[in-house]
C-alpha cells in the first residue's frame, strides 16, 4: 500500500488508460486478512494470452518492484465507456471503480417528460395543427414553439407542402416564430392570433427579448410527429433548447434514423424526448 503512489506513476507512463480515463486505477478490498489494493495494469494486449502470472511479463518493462504483488494476477470486467447515467454506473461500478458525473436533467428526461399544463395545452395546439395541413407529405404534421420560463407561445405551423417542398410544419413554425420577432419569409406562414394567447401573452417583436441573437434560442417545440433530417438542422440552427414529439417517423432525425442531437461535432445540441407509438409514415 506505502508505493502505490510509484507504481501508478510507472503505470500511467507505461500503460496510459488513453481511451478509459473514466476507470480509477485503485480498487481497495477488505478482506479477512485486512485491506488491500487491487491495480489495474491495463486492458490486456490482444496478442498476449492471459494467465496468472501475465502481470510479470507487463510489468518488467517498468521499474516497479515485482514483490510489492501477489503471485497471481487476475483479469476482470471493466467499462469500455463512461457511464452517463446512474443506472449505467451502477452497474459499471460492480466490476471496476469508475468515475462518474451525473447529469440531473438527463436523468429527470429519463423517468419521462413531466408534462404542466401549459405543455399540455401546447402539445394539444400541436396537433389541432394538423386538421388544418395541405400536404403533399403522406403523413401530415403540426408544430408549435413555445418560451416555457414565460409560458409564452412563439409560433405554430403545420404541413404546407402542397405550396412549397420545403414548408415542413417544422420550417413553417419557425417561420412562424420570425413573423413574431418582426421578420419571417413566407407571407403564408400562420402567426399566433392575440385570441388564442391573450395580447399579454403575445410575444413582442423584438430580438432583444431572446438572448443569444438565434431565433428559437431557450424554447421548447412541440410535434406531432418526429422531425425529418432537414427540419431538425433547421431546429438545431435556430438553437432549440428541447424538442418532444409524439410518434416516430420512418425518415426521422431524432432517433429513428439519426441522432441529429448526439451529434459531438455539431456546435449545439438540445434534448429530445419523445412518446413511444408505432412508427408512422414519413413526414415533418
Amino acid at each position: 500500500m506505502k508505493r502505490i503512489s510509484h507504481i501508478l506513476q510507472e503505470l500511467t507512463e507505461h500503460y496510459p488508460l488513453i481511451n478509459h480515463r473514466h476507470l480509477r486505477r485503485v480498487k481497495t478490498v477488505t478482506d479477512a486478512g485486512g485491506k488491500s489494493a487491487h491495480i489495474l495494469l491495463c486492458q490486456l494486449p490482444e496478442a498476449l494470452d492471459f494467465e496468472p502470472h501475465c502481470h510479470e511479463k507487463l510489468l518488467s518493462v517498468t521499474s516497479i518492484d515485482l514483490s510489492d504483488f501477489s503471485s497471481e494476477s487476475y483479469c476482470c470486467r471493466a467499462a469500455s465507456t463512461p457511464p452517463i447515467t446512474r443506472k449505467q454506473f451502477e452497474m459499471c461500478k460492480h466490476d471496476w471503480p469508475t468515475s462518474f458525473h451525473e447529469n440531473k436533467l438527463l436523468e429527470k428526461q429519463l423517468q419521462g417528460p413531466d408534462f404542466s399544463e401549459f405543455d399540455s395545452m401546447c402539445m394539444a395546439m400541436a396537433h389541432e395543427q394538423v386538421n388544418q395541413s395541405v400536404s403533399s407529405l403522406v403523413h401530415k404534421c403540426g408544430a408549435v414553439i413555445a418560451d416555457t420560463e414565460r409560458k409564452q407561445l412563439i409560433g405554430i405551423g403545420h404541413s404546407m407542402t402542397g405550396a412549397h417542398p420545403l414548408k415542413h410544419a417544422v420550417m413553417v413554425a419557425i417561420d412562424s416564430v420570425a413573423h413574431n420577432h418582426g421578420g419571417g419569409v413566407w407571407d403564408s406562414t400562420p402567426v399566433l392570433s392575440a385570441d388564442r394567447i391573450g395580447e399579454a401573452r403575445k410575444r413582442k417583436a423584438d430580438l432583444s427579448t431572446n438572448e443569444g441573437g438565434y431565433i428559437c434560442t431557450g424554447y421548447t417545440a412541440y410535434l406531432t410527429h418526429e422531425p425529418c433530417s432537414m427540419c431538425a438542422m433547421a431546429l438545431l440552427h435556430s438553437r432549440i433548447k428541447h424538442v418532444h414529439y409524439n410518434s416516430p417517423t420512418s425518415s426521422g432525425a431524432l432517433g429513428t434514423v439519426y441522432k441529429l442531437h448526439c451529434h459531438g461535432k455539431l456546435n449545439h445540441s438540445f434534448t429530445v424526448t419523445k412518446r413511444v407509438k408505432p412508427i408512422a409514415s414519413s413526414g415533418s
